[in-house]
């Protein structure tokens, strides 16, 4: 639901998609939507539960929500949240858009870099492996990874013309759930142990 010179206006899910896909375009690949507000709306016509809004996320739905102060996207995920065995690095948006920035600057820079510019030689798998460490590195700096580990080149044997790179990463996952547990103390001084908790 929208104002529009003092009237309301229902408009379609694909307008809140529409501002959804706006706000990310604004914001680092590695950010998370997650609680963050959708701007030019003023209410979500159809109230739904908790439990349907849980339904709905684990069945893959992105959830926008009503706080009664702003509209907000519940929980960032991606259609990927439904599979059965649930996966942070595809069902997290950041994370996937972030793994598709860092695969969009490795082929970047190898196409300007390497291909057709590096001879095959004995210290081709160096150069290269340094390069992608480089890259790598950016985007630590850039704060779109966290870290990587184990990057190898090695030279097929059946083509000296391909040389094969690998290499271990870990995504900037975002912080969705926190457990709380704490201690009473009762007069007789034993502890009744309490665990809250909270998250999207």
């Amino acid at each position: 639901v929208t104002t529009r010179r003092n009237n309301t206006l229902d408009l379609g899910g694909q307008y809140v998609a529409a501002a959804v896909a706006g706000r990310m375009t604004s914001v680092s690949a590695s950010k998370s939507l997650t609680r963050k507000a959708i701007t030019g709306f003023t209410a979500v016509k159809e109230r739904r539960s908790k439990d349907e809004k849980n339904a709905d996320a684990q069945s893959g739905l992105l959830v926008v929500e009503d706080t009664g102060a702003i509209i907000q996207l519940r929980h960032a995920i991606t259609t990927a949240a439904a599979a059965p065995t649930f996966a942070a690095s595809e069902a997290e948006i950041s994370v996937v858009r972030a793994k598709q920035k860092m695969v969009a600057s490795l082929v970047e820079t190898i196409d300007q870099q390497i291909i057709g510019q590096v001879v095959a030689d004995g210290n081709a798998e160096l150069v290269i492996a340094s390069t992608v460490r480089g890259v790598l590195q950016t985007l630590v700096d850039d704060k779109q990874i966290v870290g990587f580990t184990n990057v190898v080149a090695e030279t097929k044997a059946y083509n000296p013309t391909i040389i094969a790179v690998s290499f271990n990463y870990r995504p900037a996952f975002p912080v969705n759930y926190i457990d709380i547990t704490f201690a009473v103390d009762i007069t007789n001084n034993a502890l009744i142990n309490t665990t809250n908790n909270s998250g999207v």
